[in-house]
């Protein structure tokens, strides 16, 4: 089953750059799961506490050359905080599943990473 008919009637937010790529039914039940817990219990805190995403700010993720970042995961929606620029080059975007803190240094920035990253193998190695 391709990721667009998983999706149907399913109200999770998805990444729409992400549609063109499959998920593996492990990597679609932990979506799942995640999108359950937080219409259950409410998105994930940045911190490191135990209820929190472990957030790492993009310039402390160290695998944002192979492609591990925000931008690439499903959660990620770019248009979100689209007119809140970063810098140059890439816009603030929002998640699904992690809380922002309500300030523009705490929006979810695509190079940033957390421990929930679900992102299609196609997106993910060197400079990607």
């Amino acid at each position: 089953m391709d990721l667009l008919s998983m999706l149907a009637g399913n109200p999770i937010r998805i990444n729409e750059r992400t549609l063109s790529y499959g998920l593996g039914p492990h990597e679609e039940k932990q979506r799942t799961d995640l999108w359950n817990t937080v219409k259950k219990h409410g998105a994930y805190e940045q911190d490191a506490n135990n209820g929190g995403a472990h957030y790492l700010p993009a310039g402390e993720n160290p695998f944002v050359n192979q492609g591990i970042r925000c931008d690439n995961c499903v959660f990620y929606q770019p248009d979100k905080y689209d007119q809140q620029a970063w810098d140059s080059e890439k816009q603030a975007g929002g998640c699904t599943i992690v809380k922002d803190a309500g300030t523009l240094v705490n929006y979810i920035h695509p190079d940033a990473l957390c421990k929930f990253w679900i992102i299609p193998n196609e997106l993910m190695g060197e400079n990607k």
